[in-house]
């Protein structure tokens, strides 16, 4: 049963940041009428993001079954954790400093990032 939750806890994550994408773009775009520039790039970052987690929830629900099956366990590896960490972390503080500007300024699109 623990496989099985950290499998979900996982696939919850990677939900988590493709609905992410998907909430930054559309009330940026709703609040400000831009279509693309900083925050589409944004979006492709947070897309990306779900994507890696999706990927990398996979392949340890994967490799942590095989490990259970043999009486041993799957350890994940720290760099892949800090990585992950250090995207997000700037994936959200990119964000919420473009959120700041955007609502004391207007951000002009830009003509790379587009939807």
């Amino acid at each position: 049963m623990a496989a099985e939750r950290t499998w979900l806890a996982w696939l919850r994550t990677g939900l988590g940041a493709a609905a992410v994408a998907i909430a930054v773009g559309a009330s940026y775009r709703i609040w400000h009428r831009v279509r693309s520039g900083p925050i589409g790039c944004l979006r492709l970052g947070y897309g990306e993001l779900a994507a890696a987690i999706l990927v990398i929830g996979s392949i340890r629900q994967q490799r942590g079954e095989a490990a259970l099956h043999r009486g041993d366990y799957h350890q994940l590896l720290a760099p892949l954790v800090t990585w992950v960490t250090v995207a997000a972390v700037a994936l959200t503080t990119v964000t919420l400093i473009l959120l700041a500007i955007g609502t004391y300024s207007s951000i002009k699109p830009s003509s790379t990032c587009h939807e």
